[in-house]
């Protein structure tokens, strides 16, 4: 779960600066991204995790590949950081940073997929069962 804000840092990709954001933000953020594919994967390995207490701090290996029609396609990779804490019974993720290693193919394609993203998250809310 994530915290009510966190730290989201994707400097190593995107230069910039890392900021606080609240958790409804973040995930309105990639709701605006993530849907404007028409395909994703993540593969994640060699998860590694330090926990003193309240605090624990996890990293694991990944490989993000994104593909949008024929011919659009980018990957990159590296390896995630996450910082955790415990509040009451449960685990908050406070922090995300994006250790940037390596990409393949282009990045313009992200340029493309915001002008996606609505409809297809529209049409995925549709599909979805409500009791």
């Amino acid at each position: 779960m994530l915290a009510p804000q966190l730290t989201e840092d994707y400097t190593t990709l995107f230069s910039g600066k890392a900021q606080q954001v609240k958790r409804q933000d973040l995930m309105a953020q990639w709701a605006n991204f993530l849907p404007g594919f028409d395909a994703t994967f993540y593969d994640l390995s060699n998860m590694k995790i330090d926990s003193k207490d309240d605090c624990t701090k996890a990293t694991v290996d990944f490989t993000a590949s994104h593909r949008l029609g024929e011919d659009g396609f980018w990957s990159v990779s590296g390896v995630y950081a996450f910082t955790l804490k415990r509040t009451d019974n449960n685990w908050q993720i406070t922090s995300i940073k994006l250790n940037w290693e390596g990409e393949k193919a282009d990045r313009a394609v992200l340029n493309e997929t915001p002008k996606a993203a609505q409809a297809n998250l529209k049409a995925c809310k549709a599909k979805l069962v409500h009791y």
